[in-house]
């Protein structure tokens, strides 16, 4: 029960920090998927 615990813990942390930058990441293959385009 301790060990889950520690991972959700974890995963939640690792969940913020991937949704910070989740905006960045959507606009970087945006920006990709347009340039590929032309």
């Amino acid at each position: 029960m301790q060990t889950l615990n520690k991972l959700m813990k974890e995963k939640s942390a690792i969940f913020n920090e991937s949704e910070s930058n989740l905006k960045g990441h959507l606009w970087m293959a945006f920006v990709y998927f347009k340039s590929a385009k032309r």
